[in-house]
């Protein structure tokens, strides 16, 4: 019963961690930086909800990122998390 369990609630993680555009048998890997998943995230997000408000650059960038699969230099990953947070405040902005 319990390893049935333990099945089930795997499979949902991993139905989740797709869901936001996380690979997860590289996303379950004790070395991975919590910024850098935070950043695989944010890219998919970004990428899925609000491609209508990122320039030609922005969208390369991302891109680029999204390529990474377990390795970032911590530079991509502050630039694509303050990508977000730009994004992110434009839209409350406009529903100010």
């Amino acid at each position: 019963m319990n390893i049935y369990k333990n099945m089930k609630d795997t499979a949902a993680t991993d139905q989740w961690l797709r869901s936001q555009g996380l690979n997860p048998r590289t996303c379950i890997n004790p070395d991975l930086d919590a910024k850098f998943t935070q950043a695989k995230r944010a890219a998919h997000h970004l990428l899925k909800t609000h491609k209508e408000l990122l320039n030609q650059q922005q969208l390369e960038q991302i891109k680029t990122f999204q390529l990474k699969q377990t390795k970032a230099t911590f530079r991509q990953i502050i630039q694509i998390l303050n990508l977000y947070k730009k994004v992110r405040r434009q839209i409350h902005g406009d529903k100010v």
